[in-house]
């Protein structure tokens, strides 16, 4: 789609010299185009797919998150000492900082 005929074109039907505004009759009366239904269906689905991924990390970042906020609550309360400098981070926890 080309957005600067659409903006020419909601900026010829908008009312007004100073301030444009865009009435739903106008919005209502333009014709979009959109994918057949085969595609919108496939689109569709890879947006619910990318978004499960999202709220996955996310839950996934919370959790380290509390567990690091449990450890350093652990370490500045004196819970556990560490003498052993020498402590292995896991590379998936490592890449977080």
């Amino acid at each position: 789609m080309n957005w600067s005929v659409m903006e020419k074109v909601w900026h010829l039907k908008s009312p007004g010299s100073t301030m444009k505004t865009l009435n739903l009759g106008t919005i209502k009366e333009q014709k979009i185009p959109l994918p057949p239904l085969e595609e919108q269906k496939v689109i569709a689905k890879i947006l619910r797919s990318q978004d499960a991924e999202i709220a996955n990390n996310e839950r996934y970042k919370e959790s380290l998150q509390r567990l690091k906020r449990g450890l350093t609550q652990d370490l500045l309360s004196g819970t556990v000492r560490t003498t052993n400098t020498n402590i292995e981070v896991p590379e998936e926890i490592a890449k977080y900082g």
